[in-house]
């Protein structure tokens, strides 16, 4: 690279998932002949811009996880046991 824009592209190669380095990518790719990375492939480094991107396919709502862990019985303040606790079991030691 010899001028300022052409580091510019390098860079925003090295750092393509940024978006603000989408257009410089693209431009990046076009000049390398490497519009088949530009898509929505499994392979693609960017998708493409303007009307292309309007028409992607849309995008699966997240799924919510169920909760892994359960509630743990809570002590009051006073320091007693609530009346549904589990009674807890006795270490055993080693002499």
């Amino acid at each position: 690279a010899t001028d300022y824009h052409e580091k510019q592209l390098q860079r925003a190669l090295l750092q393509f998932n940024r978006p603000q380095n989408a257009d410089l990518v693209r431009e990046a790719l076009t000049l390398a002949g490497r519009e088949d990375l530009i898509g929505y492939g499994p392979d693609c480094l960017i998708r493409p811009a303007g009307k292309a991107q309007q028409n992607r396919p849309p995008k699966k709502p997240p799924q919510k996880a169920a909760p892994t862990h359960k509630k743990s019985a809570r002590r009051s303040v006073a320091g007693k046991k609530p009346p549904n606790a589990r009674p807890q079991k006795k270490k055993k030691r080693f002499s």
